[in-house]
């Protein structure tokens, strides 16, 4: 399940918001932790998530460029040329 986790910004303005108008100041609080908490953990996720894909992309590039060496020298070994 995938959903959108906005960042609930400076507390001077979260205060201020229409949805937490009205009510008591200890609940906005628990509120604003809690939007918080979310949306540095969506935060984490995405940079790992980040992480994980250029890790994945220097294995990749590793891979091939062994994979290029190695034909080179088993060109070199039986003395073939591509040009």
């Amino acid at each position: 399940m995938f959903f959108i986790v906005n960042d609930p910004g400076p507390w001077q303005s979260y205060v201020k918001r229409a949805d937490n108008i009205g009510l008591p100041l200890m609940e906005v609080k628990q509120k604003y932790l809690k939007e918080q908490a979310l949306f540095e953990a969506e935060q984490r996720r995405q940079y790992n998530e980040y992480i994980r894909m250029i890790k994945m992309v220097e294995e990749d590039l590793v891979d091939h460029l062994v994979l290029v060496f190695l034909v080179k020298v088993l060109m070199d070994l039986l003395q073939v040329q591509l040009f």
